[in-house]
């Protein structure tokens, strides 16, 4: 790959409160209007905030924030929407967090960092883009943000100023040409390093570890891939889940384990299956979980042996797993399914749409779902114990 070395500005983005559409609307739910005690009830349906266009996350004041394009908004635990700003053309990717307050949201090829109270701070846009898999990823780890384009890997500090733009591999060092087609899949950040899967010409894919401070450590081939997560463990253990554009006898879908700092994985679990990879998941229980297209995998995060695989008809988000083990996700014909540690179906709720991104699990206990039609509910969610 050859490399053009990019100008990376920091430009502050306008960001105004939306106030040209209608106000979402907000509907409380008694407990005999939302079913029974030992039944899912919905709390609150906030109305109108629109598609997400990435994954929710919470803020550390426990606010819910909601990427959506070019907007990210802020909704409490009880339903307010507190703001929603004008960020950058198209859709923003997952906000990243941290301690003291700041967020960070991405989006194409920059970063705008907002207050707790969405107000403006620093913005960083890098020029040009080029063609490929527009990159809406974010990572936050050591008091650094890790931002994968086609020109290499921007670290930069959490006042926005750039620490090191590192290529893809030493190879490319002194290149001088961005390649013509930059395709990124999945990220992750552990305590010592930055994993990147992306390609440079859409043909062979690779995974690129870099540590803390952006400096190139290592990386290993996936040849002829079409999606891939990652997730990361607690002692910098990271789970990958590639599914390849073509499966035959010799070559499989595939979740494989990385142990902190190595380049060979500690073990690879091959996945029979030729369809659409939703997400990856790792749960405090000690167990992973793959989400596909209709049908959910759990692997022993060790060992890698499959502990039950299930049909789950119409699933169509990745998933999320409470302190109890019990997986949520939904489906595209507007249920939430509530799914035990064996893989049983416990119980499911229909909303008003599909639902097509992880719910989050409150740290009070609560389930916070999002459905495609843009409606956002609270949900009190029960289990079989």
């Amino acid at each position: 790959m050859k490399r053009l070395l990019i100008v990376a500005t920091a430009l502050l983005l306008l960001i105004e409160p939306l106030t040209a559409q209608a106000a979402p609307s907000l509907t409380q739910y008694s407990a005999a209007a939302s079913g029974s005690s030992n039944q899912p009830q919905i709390i609150w349906e906030l109305k109108g905030l629109g598609r997400l266009s990435a994954e929710m996350q919470f803020a550390p004041n426990g606010q819910i924030l909601l990427p959506l394009a070019g907007q990210l908004a802020s909704v409490d635990t009880g339903g307010e929407l507190q703001w929603n700003v004008q960020t950058a053309a198209g859709s923003l990717g997952r906000p990243v967090c941290i301690p003291k307050g700041s967020i960070y949201a991405p989006s194409t090829s920059s970063i705008q960092e907002l207050g707790p109270n969405g107000a403006p701070g620093w913005a960083f846009t890098v020029y040009p883009s080029t063609s490929g898999t527009i990159n809406q990823w974010l990572g936050c780890g050591q008091n650094n943000l890790y931002l994968p384009l086609a020109s290499g890997l921007y670290v930069l500090d959490q006042a926005g100023g750039l620490v090191s733009l590192s290529p893809w591999s030493t190879s490319e060092l002194h290149d001088t040409k961005l390649p013509p087609d930059y395709t990124f899949l999945a990220g992750a950040i552990t305590g010592s390093a930055c994993y990147v899967i992306d390609s440079t010409d859409n043909i062979q894919y690779q995974m690129s570890v870099f540590d803390i401070n952006g400096n190139f450590l290592w990386d290993c081939g996936f040849p002829g891939l079409k999606q891939a997560y990652i997730a990361a463990g607690s002692d910098g253990t990271v789970f990958t889940a590639t599914a390849l554009k073509i499966v035959n006898r010799v070559s499989h879908d595939m979740v494989s384990s990385f142990a902190q700092g190595s380049s060979q994985p500690q073990w690879q679990t091959g996945i029979d299956e030729n369809i659409n990879f939703l997400g990856l998941s790792l749960a405090t229980t000690g167990s992973l979980y793959l989400a596909l297209d209709g049908k959910i995998y759990a692997l022993n995060a060790k060992t890698g042996a499959i502990e039950w695989n299930v049909l789950f008809y119409k699933l169509a988000s990745p998933v999320a797993v409470d302190n109890n083990g019990y997986i949520y996700g939904g489906c595209s014909d507007g249920r939430l399914i509530a799914i035990d540690p064996t893989g049983k179906l416990s119980w499911a709720l229909s909303l008003d749409s599909s639902i097509s991104h992880a719910p989050l699990v409150g740290a009070d206990g609560f389930l916070y779902v999002a459905t495609d039609s843009g409606n956002l509910y609270k949900i009190k969610a029960v289990s079989d114990e």
